[in-house]
C-alpha cells in the first residue's frame, strides 16, 4: 500500500488496506495508521472520522481529528515524565508496563498517551 501511494495511487492502496482489515480483524494498529494518514493525504474527513473512531476503540488510545491530524507525532521529548518513568524502572521487567500504560489506556482513564 506504501508503494501504491508513492507513485501517486492513493485509491489502491486504500482499497487494499480497506481490504486487509476486513479479512484481518485482529489486524496491526499500523494498518490503521497507514489507512488515516491515505484518507488525510486524499481529503477523505469522513472516512478518517470513522476509522479513528473505530481505532480509538479497539486500542484504547486517542487518534487526532482530521483537522488535527499531523503524520509527524510530538517528539519524544516532550514526555519528560514518561522517559523518568522509563529511565527509573530500566531495565527491570516492570518497564514493559509503563511502556504499556503510555501507549493505550483503558477505557474511561482520561491519562495522557503518548502520540501515535
Amino acid at each position: 500500500a506504501e508503494y501504491m501511494g508513492s507513485l501517486g495511487q492513493q485509491d489502491k492502496a486504500i482499497a487494499l488496506l480497506r481490504k486487509h482489515l476486513v479479512g484481518n480483524v485482529k489486524t496491526s494498529a499500523l494498518v490503521y495508521l497507514d489507512l488515516l494518514d491515505l484518507y488525510h493525504q486524499t481529503g477523505d474527513r469522513e472516512e478518517y472520522e470513522v476509522l479513528r473512531a473505530d481505532f480509538n476503540r479497539v486500542f484504547n488510545t486517542r487518534i487526532a481529528a482530521f483537522d488535527n491530524y499531523t503524520a509527524v507525532g510530538t517528539n519524544v521529548s516532550a514526555y519528560e515524565d514518561v522517559l523518568a518513568r522509563i529511565e527509573a524502572a530500566w531495565p527491570r521487567r516492570r518497564v514493559f508496563d509503563i511502556i504499556d500504560n503510555a501507549l493505550f489506556r483503558e477505557p474511561g482513564n482520561p491519562a495522557e498517551v503518548l502520540d501515535l
